[in-house]
């Protein structure tokens, strides 16, 4: 390989309209939090079938823009000291903000599709820089499902497989053959109940159906047989998705006779199948992990096999079997002196990868390789501007320290730089069929930045750790769930990282409502709460759920067996008298998945009883804070609450009037 490898040049300037590192002062200039708040450089970033063009949302002030770059605009053979001249990239702006956008996707022929949040799609060609309306399809009553991509058909570029609502049944998608130049739809498989999910192959044939009825979950596969199932489909699989191994279907590989799939079915952890699409049987085990499931299947975009696994360890991990892929991708990281890098995906020729740089306290990097150069086009490299120290962590669940895996529960610790503080934040995570895991995180490192170590734990019921660690928070909220939480925090002060009477309650979503808990149940450990869209009432959450579609597959893992009595005692709002420690709400007024009266209710409760809190209404804003406004609201008022109830003392302080941590 020549040295032309280190003739990197960067993608785009560090300029406050768009491209590049963080925008801020180079000379370390400028206010921290402006910098956390800000939306990444470049998000969504992705490569043209054709290799020619790139796309990425950039940031923008409060927005971010949809630009697409000509990848040969960016072949230099000298760096530059800021990234090159701004008139040496060819790129479009195509007027759209991130909220415009649903999804986005290369199609053939260097065309980007792109479903907006009206019920349409609308196409880029970026050879002809025209962005047109591609098709406008009709919502009858409210029932129609939104288009979503199934393969772009990469050997037919004027053609997309899509999914959306077929018209005499509009809950259930038919499956379409788009022309993504004339907009001409043509319905290759029609809507068929109870299935909710069609899978194809890339050369376009579809291959499985997906189904709910109710709590079970069906896979149904062509049917062969004369006599075969309704509509040419036979049941492969079924199974209820509390009480039996998981199957979820990832890829169907070319050709359509086989299919990669996440199963439980031969131990606790999701292990990575490659199936039969006729018969719904296992042929091969490619990717297992005795502690961690398996997250993600990994495809070759020129072979479209899967030749690779995401193993959902304490950060994302790759395994490529694929020889001379992981050549590339050891080969590429060595370059950038780098222990790992992702090859995102790559052009169908295979002479071009788009390969992302994950780092623990910044941004992810981009990069293009180009194989035909032999060298790395970087599209960008943000700055690092503070570092949380963020470690994996593994908490005994009990007072015996046991190797067993069950009796054990991990976690992210992450300190201050400076030293300790004696003063500190369980940060727990929402979902709560979710979970942490090492990489950037800019509220991390705004807590650590301020004086406060922060635990983020990985509680019973997070998702990553087997079957068995996930299922064990059904019907948990505000028991088991909330036991870890106490545990959590008394392994931050006996491990001496918090002192006691110094330790807060942080979370959002699942997250809010346990640090709410946490000051009813737990207030031994916990000064005070931050609930950010916190869940106040079990029963009001499981009401507005019971609207929604598919709310048998939410509402059981949330009610378990609690009466409502139950339901009750281990809601904030039915246990504000109870409150005594001071709690912070925020929640935003926009919010489709807890809506803003739970904080609202909750905040006029705790009025009437004069216990002490604040409450802030996040005007306009989602439950995922989107815009660096909002997350400055969120950032500053959170510290602000934390530094008045439990700092910012030093060793040898004092804190709301008592003596604080001594060495």
């Amino acid at each position: 390989m020549r040295s032309v490898f280190d003739r990197a040049m960067a993608f785009l300037c560090a300029l406050a309209a768009g491209w590049g590192a963080f925008a801020g002062d180079a000379d370390g200039k400028g206010d921290l939090l402006d910098r956390l708040v800000a939306h990444p450089p470049l998000a969504g970033v992705a490569l043209s079938m054709d290799g020619h063009y790139v796309s990425a949302f950039v940031a923008h002030g409060e927005d971010q823009r949809l630009v697409v770059a000509r990848v040969d605009s960016l072949v230099q053979d000298e760096i530059h000291p800021h990234g090159g001249p701004e008139a040496a990239v060819a790129r479009t702006d195509l007027g759209l903000d991130r909220e415009d956008v649903r999804w986005m996707a290369w199609v053939g022929g260097g065309r980007l599709l792109l479903a907006g949040k009206e019920y349409g799609l609308r196409v880029y060609d970026a050879h002809t820089a025209s962005l047109s309306d591609l098709i406008d399809l009709e919502d009858p009553e409210g029932e129609a499902l939104l288009p979503s991509l199934l393969t772009p058909l990469p050997d037919d570029p004027r053609h997309a497989l899509l999914q959306w609502s077929d018209a005499e049944k509009p809950s259930y998608p038919a499956v379409y053959r788009l022309n993504v130049v004339t907009g001409a739809a043509r319905k290759v498989t029609g809507a068929w109940q109870p299935v909710v999910r069609w899978w194809a192959s890339p050369e376009g044939e579809v291959a499985l159906g997906e189904a709910y009825v109710g709590r079970e979950h069906r896979l149904y596969g062509r049917s062969s047989e004369p006599d075969g199932a309704v509509s040419g489909w036979r049941l492969l699989r079924k199974g209820d998705v509390f009480d039996d191994p998981a199957f979820v279907p990832l890829t169907v590989e070319a050709g359509g006779a086989t299919v990669t799939m996440l199963s439980g079915h031969a131990g606790d952890t999701r292990t990575l199948w490659r199936v039969s699409a006729r018969t719904g049987e296992p042929l091969l085990q490619l990717a297992s992990h005795e502690r961690y499931d398996i997250a993600a299947a990994i495809s070759d975009p020129v072979s479209d096999l899967v030749v690779g696994a995401t193993l959902d360890e304490d950060g994302p991990r790759d395994i490529l079997w694929q020889e001379d892929i992981a050549a590339l991708n050891e080969r590429i990281a060595k370059a950038l002196g780098v222990d790992r890098v992702r090859l995102v995906t790559a052009s169908r020729d295979g002479m071009r990868w788009l390969v992302r740089v994950p780092a623990p306290d910044t941004w992810p990097a981009y990069y293009i390789f180009d194989r035909d150069g032999d060298r790395l086009l970087r599209l960008s490299q943000p700055a690092v501007y503070a570092k949380a120290g963020t470690r994996s962590v593994w908490i005994p669940l009990k007072s015996r320290r046991s190797a067993r895996r069950g009796d054990l529960m991990h976690g992210l610790l992450s300190l201050p730089r400076e030293g300790p503080t004696g003063r500190g934040v369980i940060l727990i995570h929402g979902g709560p069929v979710s979970r942490v895991r090492l990489g950037y995180q800019p509220l991390v490192t705004w807590l650590t930045a301020n004086g406060y170590a922060v635990l983020q734990p990985n509680f019973r019921g997070s998702s990553g750790f087997g079957d068995a660690w996930r299922r064990a928070g059904y019907g948990e909220w505000g028991g088991r769930m909330q036991k870890d939480i106490a545990v959590a925090a008394r392994w931050m002060i006996a491990e001496g990282h918090v002192k006691s009477g110094l330790l807060c309650a942080m979370g959002g979503s699942y997250g809010g409502y346990a640090a709410l808990m946490a000051v009813i149940r737990q207030e031994r450990f916990f000064e005070c709460a931050v609930s950010l869209n916190g869940v106040t009432s079990i029963s009001g959450l499981i009401a507005y759920l019971e609207t929604q579609r598919f709310h048998a597959l939410s509402v059981p893992r949330i009610r378990g067996r609690l009466n409502p009595w139950k339901m009750a005692w281990r809601s904030p709002l039915h246990r504000a008298k109870d409150i005594e420690r001071p709690v912070l709400l925020l929640h935003a007024t926009q919010d489709a998945n807890v809506p803003f009266a739970h904080s609202r209710q909750l905040a006029d409760t705790l009025a009437k009883l004069k216990k002490p809190h604040e409450f802030i209404a996040l005007q306009g804003a989602e439950h995922v804070l989107r815009k660096p406004s909002y997350r400055r609201t969120y950032y500053e008022a959170a510290v602000r609450f934390l530094d008045r109830h439990i700092g910012p003392a030093r060793f040898g302080g004092r804190v709301n009037g008592r003596d604080g941590p001594t060495s």
